[in-house]
């Protein structure tokens, strides 16, 4: 019953009331710091200022302050802001000497490490062997249902970028290109700069490029042989990694937004609604209570699919003792 759906939305009074004397060593916070690209000693210490901003015009934007040794605090207000999106973060700087931004995340190495001096308690004595044989389930079909074997998707071969302002970014990035190729099948010559021969360089070939090439007492270009470049990528066909790095921007995931379990009304005027209910997870709900013997009773409605059914229990109580059980059961439509 949990299919697709292990998106758990905890009992916040329930956790504050079971972990009273607990002390968090995780942080919905972020640490960040805005360095030099090429780290000067001579530069003075002063604080500097970043701007946080998701790809949404109207979700706003914050300016953060940064200490005088460059760091600064991305909160929980900056993921929110960023909610079911991306989060931007930019040094608001001038472009020489280049300043770049170093994000430290190291919530899993927390993890890890706290993962080593904890007990953790389980329901069961030893771990015992289960049973991994695949269940097979009979598929009962029917003249409004069709089983299919499999399903292939295809779809023209197109650059997809995770989030819209990536795109934005990708046509900033297009209008940039300024590459051309001489007449001599040189990359961007500047012997030929203004020359009408010049043509748009083809993605993939290698062009020429001058070796050494300088200028004498005479004002006169000279080379001393030729040199190839590596095959040529344009700027319009830039990774989001690339992109990110040329407009000096860091990319943060924003919180996950709360999602709420489809539940279907039947009532008097849907119960006979001629449209089929093909639900296949029928249902899911990750706060439920149970009473001091453990004991909770759940309701849901059945979908039109006569098959059977496969339903996960998992539970965890105030110890932090996990608990597991399967249950079958078929659905069967009444005449």
């Amino acid at each position: 019953l949990t299919q697709g759906w292990r998106r758990y939305i905890w009992n916040i009074e329930n956790l504050k009331e079971s972990h009273q004397n607990a002390k968090p060593f995780l942080s919905d916070s972020l640490m960040g710091v805005v360095r030099l690209q090429k780290p000067n000693k001579k530069e003075e210490p002063k604080s500097k200022i970043v701007m946080a901003f998701t790809g949404d015009s109207l979700r706003g934007k914050d300016m953060i302050m940064t200490d005088d040794s460059g760091k600064f605090n991305i909160s929980a207000k900056h993921f929110k802001m960023s909610e079911q999106s991306y989060l931007y973060i930019k040094p608001m700087t001038p472009e020489k000497p280049k300043y770049i931004i170093n994000i430290n995340d190291n919530t899993f190495e927390t993890l890890n490490k706290k993962r080593t001096t904890l007990t953790l308690n389980y329901p069961i004595s030893k771990v015992t062997e289960q049973n991994t044989e695949q269940q097979n389930f009979d598929f009962v079909s029917s003249e409004k249902i069709n089983k299919l074997k499999e399903i292939q998707i295809e779809a023209k071969k197109k650059k997809v970028f995770r989030d819209k302002y990536l795109g934005v970014l990708d046509s900033l990035a297009r209008l940039e290109n300024y590459d051309y190729v001489c007449k001599e099948d040189v990359l961007n010559c500047p012997i030929h700069v203004n020359d009408d021969s010049n043509k748009t360089p083809i993605e993939g070939v290698a062009y020429k490029k001058h070796k050494n090439l300088t200028k004498n007492n005479l004002g006169e270009w000279v080379w001393y042989g030729w040199t190839l470049h590596p095959r040529y990528q344009s700027i319009s066909n830039l990774t989001a990694e690339e992109l990110l790095k040329k407009f000096n921007l860091k990319m943060l995931k924003g919180y996950y937004g709360k999602r709420e379990f489809y539940n279907p009304v039947y009532d008097e005027v849907t119960v006979n609604d001629p449209f089929p209910d093909y639900r296949n997870t029928l249902f899911w709900k990750p706060d439920i209570i149970t009473n001091t013997n453990g004991e909770a009773v759940i309701e849901f409605h059945c979908s039109d699919i006569n098959s059977n059914f496969l339903g996960v229990v998992e539970g965890a109580n105030v110890n932090g003792s996990l608990g597991m059980k399967r249950v079958t059961f078929k659905v069967i439509k009444k005449d």
